[in-house]
């Protein structure tokens, strides 16, 4: 029904899955939550039941950030214009990711971050709030992470794993 008022409904009709919404960071306060001249549904809406995925969370304005406050908490979000008050549902799973700090390499084995730990400070102190207390982090370093495809042979995901080679195999 959102996806229907937000005319992202497609000819064939209803989708079974879930949603999922990949919203940029430089997403604006009323993209996010919604608005415009007709109060359309914004991304919190959309992703109504579903996913809602913020990649590098800090990069995010801190008004557009700290908007979403309200439909965390309420399952809902209003939005008001001079001709409608329309009310929106927007239940939805917040997934967020993020680099440790602005360079990416604190606490990588690997290579330093010339910077730290001021540069973790500062790039982490950008969100606040609610992302402070209600997020689940979960740390890892970009040399460590490794997707094996099934599909693949056993000696190129073991070529893959070695030093200097890449690091997501498909």
């Amino acid at each position: 029904m959102i996806r229907c008022l937000s005319g992202g409904l497609s000819e064939t009709g209803p989708t079974p899955h879930r949603p999922f919404r990949d919203a940029h960071h430089s997403a604006s306060m009323p993209s996010l939550v919604g608005g415009g001249l007709r109060a359309k549904p914004g991304e919190v809406s959309l992703a109504h039941l579903g996913v809602l995925f913020l990649d590098e969370l800090p990069e995010f304005q801190r008004a557009a950030l700290e908007v979403l406050r309200q439909p965390m908490e309420t399952g809902q979000t209003t939005v008001a214009r001079a001709n409608a008050h329309v009310t929106y549902p927007a239940r939805f799973q917040l997934i967020a990711a993020m680099k440790p700090c602005r360079c990416g390499y604190l606490g990588d084995p690997a290579q330093a971050c010339t910077r730290a730990p001021r540069c973790a400070a500062d790039y982490q102190a950008k969100f606040s709030g609610i992302f402070s207390t209600e997020l689940i982090c979960m740390s890892m370093f970009r040399r460590s992470i490794c997707w094996i495809s099934p599909n693949r042979p056993r000696q190129s995901q073991a070529k893959a794993l070695l030093p200097g080679s890449p690091k997501r195999v498909r």
